[in-house]
């Protein structure tokens, strides 16, 4: 800060301004190249002094992978030589840090890395600039120095007895790597036991390869094998369980327990296991009802199990069972042959092609099947015939019972009849097998229609209510008839001597006769009374309702026009008579023709002129 000051006699006066001095950033800490142990956390530093404050940014190198050239060297096996490629110049090489979880840059300058992972590995470059002179920029290379690490921390290796077993391990790290062997923890001194020799061999620099030969191996040497390897950075270790095996000899003492018509409970004792624990027990059944003679296999979790349930069994079926014990070198023989009939259950199948039909208006014939001979599951003592009235929730099933036939080898058909049935319903018909432990599942629903003796009943018509251009019309129906039955309704105007027709399949009880769209009619127009085609209109026939309208020009219900109706009935057996005729009459009158002078209106043009004098 600067003040300059002025005076006379009179008065003085002064003014301050501020100096400032711009200085270009120069280096306090300049960054250098650094090593980290994989996985660790390092700080890289990196200040500058400067005016105004610089600002400090960390960029990486956009090369991925940069390696690190790390050569053991035989005269100084600590020594590590770094060769790194040649350091990209442009800017452009380099890609700005932005923080995260692991990577941080400090407001003093300082890069922090956490969790060193082998991606970190490369080139930074640490930048500065303040805008006054150059900027400053400084490139280092991060080293991610890495401690042996094994990919497999377990493995299990089996060798037969007498022979030379060959444990391995493979270790990825830094050099200088060195590996020893430990035997349930105990370090091996092959000075010692001439049976056990260690080679090693450098597949590369970061690969090291260590292997544990044993000589004429017994079932002491079932032992678990430790492979240690460490460097100057750290170490790790993998495990190796060495199985020396026999085949063990056949269980014994084999029973069949507990037998259901699916199930039955196997027991077994162990035996000599080959001085090598049984992983598990194989057991092997076949049935013999069907001529099979395939064995089946299951197995047991552990070979610690000496209990078993076998299942899936197929019922009323006699089997035969055997049982080899497993372990890691093969399967024993198999022990002495045991043989058990499982029991009968109820059968595991519907009767087969069920067949009926209406022998009159009160009964039904009834032809099936037997189950499938493998379904059976025991003799069939009968079948259970279900009928009810179909489409009756309401109404449960009643049972007929039938004894089978005896020595129906499933080719021929069991028959029966059921009757005090109504006439003209359908009825809904199941079957079920059943032996001496009970009925089998149901047959699919089949339904038939008991026959009719006599065409139906017309109904009666009544009108229940008229517009100017419709008539709706009801009748009764009987709700427990479920046969379908073709109304035909029957019309005509009073004065007409042609009767118009439309047939309605329909279940319900009521029909709108109108001028909208809905059923097939047939009529002459009024104003082409010489012609002989007759008009047609086609309606939808389920729809319990309909229209004819003047929209085409084609008018059928017309108003204020008395109407003559009667329906009649018809099924399979031929059409009832003929219902009352009734009449009604549409709302509103005929139309009337309108007059001339109605329907003519004359024009003419007057002129006037007008005078000056008149505007």
């Amino acid at each position: 800060m600067k003040t300059c000051k002025a005076w006379n006699d009179v008065q003085s006066a002064n003014r301050t301004v501020h100096l400032v001095v711009n200085v270009s950033p120069t280096w306090r800490i300049e960054p250098k190249n650094v090593n980290v142990v994989l996985a660790r956390s390092v700080s890289i530093d990196c200040s500058s002094d400067g005016s105004p404050t610089p600002r400090i940014s960390w960029k990486k190198s956009i090369v991925s992978n940069v390696p690190q050239e790390l050569t053991l060297s035989l005269s100084d096996k600590n020594a590590i030589v770094s060769s790194a490629p040649a350091l990209p110049s442009l800017p452009s090489d380099f890609k700005d840090i932005l923080s995260s979880y692991r990577h941080q840059v400090y407001g003093n300058g300082t890069l922090f890395i956490q969790e060193v992972d082998k991606s970190d590995a490369g080139l930074y470059m640490c930048k500065i600039s303040n805008g006054i002179g150059a900027d400053l920029s400084k490139v280092i290379q991060l080293y991610v120095q890495m401690p042996p690490h094994f990919e497999s921390k377990f493995v299990s290796e089996t060798a037969t007895k007498g022979t030379t077993a060959v444990l391995k391990c493979k270790s990825r790290g830094d050099p200088v790597m060195k590996a020893i062997w430990q035997k349930d923890k105990q370090v091996i001194d092959s000075s010692v036991d001439k049976r056990f020799s260690v080679k090693e061999e450098i597949i590369s620099p970061h690969s090291l390869v260590s292997y544990l030969e044993i000589e004429n191996v017994g079932r002491y040497d079932s032992a678990l094998f430790t492979c240690i390897v460490s460097n100057s950075f750290g170490s790790d270790d993998t495990n190796i369980q060495l199985i020396v095996q026999e085949v063990p000899e056949p269980p014994h003492e084999v029973q069949v327990t507990d037998i259901t018509s699916r199930s039955a409970v196997v027991v077994w004792k162990a035996s000599f296991s080959g001085n090598n624990a049984i992983n598990k027990y194989i057991i092997q059944f076949r049935k013999l009802c069907l001529l099979e003679t395939e064995w089946e296999e299951m197995a047991t979790n552990t070979g610690n199990d000496f209990r078993v349930i076998v299942r899936p069994l197929q019922p009323m079926c006699k089997y035969e069972l055997q049982i080899k014990a497993e372990n890691s070198l093969g399967r024993s023989d198999a022990s002495v042959i045991t043989a058990f009939t499982t029991n009968e259950e109820v059968p595991g199948g519907p009767p087969t092609d069920v067949m009926a039909e209406a022998t009159s208006s009160t009964s039904l014939k009834i032809k099936w099947k037997p189950p499938a001979k493998h379904l059976q599951y025991g003799p069939i003592k009968g079948y259970y015939i279900g009928y009810k009235v179909a489409n009756d929730n309401s109404e449960q099933f009643s049972y007929k019972s039938v004894e089978s036939t005896p020595n129906n080898d499933g080719n021929r058909f069991e028959m029966s009849y059921i009757s005090n049935l109504k006439r003209k319903t359908y009825y809904t018909i199941i079957l079920q097998a059943y032996n001496s432990i009970g009925a089998g599942p149901r047959s699919d629903e089949i339904k038939v229609l008991t026959l009719e003796s006599q065409p139906p009943r017309s109904p009666l018509v009544e009108v229940v209510t008229t517009s100017v251009d419709s008539i709706t019309l009801r009748w009764d129906i009987n709700e427990l008839d479920s046969e379908e039955k073709e109304y035909v309704l029957h019309f005509k105007e009073e004065k007409s001597v042609q009767w118009s027709q439309k047939r309605l399949k329909t279940k319900r009880n009521h029909f709108v006769l109108d001028s909208f769209d809905g059923i097939s009619m047939n009529w002459i127009p009024k104003r082409r009374k010489k012609s002989v085609q007759w008009s047609q209109k086609r309606l939808k026939t389920k729809r319990n309702h309909f229209v004819l309208d003047s929209n085409d020009g084609k008018s059928i219900i017309k108003c204020g026009t008395k109407y003559l109706l009667y329906m009649t009935a018809t099924n399979s057996l031929g059409t009832g008579e003929p219902s009352e005729t009734i009449s009604t009459s549409t709302k509103g009158t005929a139309p009337i023709s309108p007059s001339r002078d109605e329907f003519i209106y004359p024009n003419f043009t007057i002129k006037y002129r007008l005078s000056r004098q008149e505007l």
